[in-house]
């Protein structure tokens, strides 16, 4: 922990340089109590299209929403899928004609994988329904070279009755090419997606096995290549993996021994999967690294749920790294009680951050898509 606090105070010195980005805005959404951006996407004209879910008026569900913000944070629309019943969507990628995003939803029958095309309106080109297991959900998704979407996350296994790795493959019309779980002992779950260094031949998965971080390689068939455990005492996850441009990936998380809170977790792994470095940071309170994402020239941002155990809950902060795990700058996404689950680098240079954070009258949680400008690489000497 101590080193975790002397980061952050290297943090706040460096800041100081006006290097960081700026808040632009925050997005106003209805005070829907229960509600929660998971993931946006940039659209082609400067604004965003996010996704999350809402209260359904049922208590303990949730209904499926999709929104768009327009570039000076208006939020111009959201629709809500109730035909889907007990729903939530998780991952949003642009594409050509729309955009694909990847979830759940439940029924009478059980929970299914979901995946669906929309146009830029919101209107729905396809659903697909995934039915591996007992139970499924899909977290994340991307496109391969040859236009097909691999989405991912977990299958209840009824055998063992456990959960499974999930990846399924669909083409851009939604046609479901193939569906594999790969099953291993004890509870697994894939978190986060991204296609290969040598992308026209793989992907790369990153998530929980069973109380440890994984990495693993599937080719576009969906065939096993090789999977990567880093062990560490106490209990540790993986939510996000970026590809490093001169090689490797990297995999951001949290670990938590047996009698501590969590630590925000960095773990390095080179082109095979072999374990290379790992980098833990935090404060007197829970910590976790929830997004991360290489940006030029040099470097990546981190987003960490924050909790310094002063009572007033989390805050989200997105921390500039350079090559050498230097921290050049951290910004407070939020100045209330929030947290945050994605980032994407906007095509001006800026951030998109989402995720929820409390109302002001203090009920609880509620939809948040907040817009950083670009950093200010002009102050740094």
């Amino acid at each position: 922990m101590k080193f975790g606090f002397i980061c952050m105070l290297f943090a706040v010195a460096v800041s100081a340089g006006g290097l960081e980005p700026e808040v632009l805005w925050s997005a106003r959404f209805p005070g829907c109590v229960g509600s929660v951006i998971w993931d946006a996407s940039e659209d082609y004209s400067g604004g965003y299209v996010a996704v999350g879910e809402v209260c359904s008026g049922v208590s303990g569900e949730t209904a499926l929403n999709i929104c768009r913000v327009d570039s000076d944070g208006l939020v111009i629309w959201e629709n809500t899928a109730l035909s889907l019943g007990n729903a939530s969507a998780y991952s949003i990628e642009r594409t050509t004609d729309g955009f694909v995003l990847c979830g759940a939803c439940s029924d009478s029958s059980g929970k299914h994988g979901l995946v669906m095309k929309i146009d830029s309106d919101g209107n729905t080109a396809w659903t697909a329904m995934i039915d591996h297991g007992d139970n499924d959900v899909l977290y994340d998704l991307c496109s391969g070279t040859d236009g097909n979407l691999i989405a991912v996350g977990y299958s209840l296994n009824d055998q063992t009755h456990d959960n499974d790795i999930l990846a399924v493959c669909l083409s851009d019309s939604g046609l479901v090419l193939w569906q594999k779980s790969f099953v291993a002992p004890e509870y697994q779950t894939a978190h986060s997606i991204v296609p290969s260094i040598d992308s026209s031949r793989g992907f790369v998965i990153t998530g929980s096995d069973n109380s440890d971080i994984f990495l693993m390689k599937i080719d576009n068939e969906g065939n096993w290549l090789w999977k990567s455990t880093h062990f560490m005492e106490g209990i540790q996850s993986g939510s996000d993996v970026a590809v490093q441009s001169e090689g490797g990936y990297i995999v951001a998380g949290s670990t938590r021994g047996s009698s501590s809170y969590s630590d925000a977790l960095l773990v390095f792994f080179d082109q095979e999967g072999k374990i290379t470095n790992e980098f833990v940071w935090g404060t007197d309170g829970p910590d976790n690294a929830r997004a991360i994402q290489e940006i030029p020239p040099a470097g990546f941002v981190v987003v960490v749920n924050s909790n310094e155990g002063t009572g007033e809950g989390y805050r989200p902060y997105i921390f500039r790294f350079d090559p050498w795990l230097s921290i050049i700058w951290s910004v407070a996404v939020s100045n209330r009680d929030a947290f945050c689950y994605s980032l994407a680098q906007t095509s001006d240079g800026g951030f998109i951050i989402t995720g929820k954070k409390s109302t002001e009258e203090g009920a609880g949680y509620s939809s948040c898509v907040v817009r950083l400008s670009e950093e200010n690489l002009l102050n740094l000497n």
